[in-house]
């Protein structure tokens, strides 16, 4: 049986996922259209609980366009961030 993660790096190109918060960031970065950032979706996630990244692709998807700004904004004011 192939490996999840062995898949999942094939669909993200160069950035190899090697755990499941990478595997979360990088659909984060799919699912805005920012799949080619994906590492740095990443290294958020190395840094921050996952529900972080969750709440913020949640609330920017709910204003119906998600993309990496709308999710950026969101994910500073949840960690109480200024831009």
């Amino acid at each position: 049986m192939t490996n999840i993660l062995d898949r999942a790096a094939v669909l993200s190109g160069r950035f190899r996922i090697t755990n499941v918060h990478e595997f979360l960031a990088f659909q984060i970065a799919r699912k805005l259209g920012d799949a080619e950032n994906a590492r740095q979706y990443a290294i958020l996630a190395e840094h921050y609980p996952d529900a972080f990244l969750i709440k913020a692709f949640r609330k920017c998807a709910a204003e119906g366009n998600p993309n990496r700004d709308s999710f950026l904004r969101h994910f500073r004011n949840l960690t109480h961030q200024e831009s």
